[in-house]
């Protein structure tokens, strides 16, 4: 990431116990954009990695994600089903093995405009890389934001996450 007056770190969660979401609360206005840069592991394989804003997590979300293994290819989108409410962000987001191996950048635009959010996010692993694209379709100015791992999973201990402020995009 550029040094200098650009980014700034805002918040680290490192886990000392397992959970199944980290929250992000009381998000400042003072930036135009977030970065959240994580390393993290789940407690079983095939997790998936999803995220939510202001607690909402009522349909209104869409993704598309482009998925790479070993040289091949897929593509999912998920616009408002029941069992993705959430935005989804990596297919097989935050796997059962050494953690650290998986390294998600998730970057949010315009958090506090008054405008639909979008977010452009890239994950991968040393078997996989993801790819993707989601719209919060709300007006409201994010303030809370909550990563979520495929349930019944949970994160485990030492899994990390930091939220970089952008103070110019």
């Amino acid at each position: 990431m550029p040094a200098g007056t650009t980014y700034e770190a805002v918040a680290t969660t490192t886990l000392t116990s397992t959970t199944a979401t980290i929250t992000f609360t009381s998000i400042s206005n003072a930036y135009t954009d977030l970065i959240f840069v994580g390393k993290l592991a789940g407690s079983s394989g095939g997790n998936d990695l999803r995220l939510y804003f202001n607690s909402n997590s009522s349909g209104n979300y869409s993704s598309m994600l482009l998925y790479g293994n070993a040289g091949s290819a897929t593509s999912f989108s998920y616009a408002s089903i029941a069992a993705y409410d959430q935005l989804f962000v990596d297919y097989y987001g935050a796997p059962q093995g050494t953690l650290g191996e998986n390294i998600s950048v998730i970057h949010v635009q315009n958090y506090t405009s008054s405008r639909y959010k979008n977010v452009i996010f890239r994950t991968g692993t040393r078997e996989a890389t993801n790819l993707g694209t989601g719209t919060w379709r709300n007006t409201s100015a994010i303030t809370a934001i909550t990563f979520e791992i495929g349930i019944p999973q949970t994160f485990v201990v030492n899994s990390t996450i930091t939220m970089y402020g952008i103070k110019a995009a």
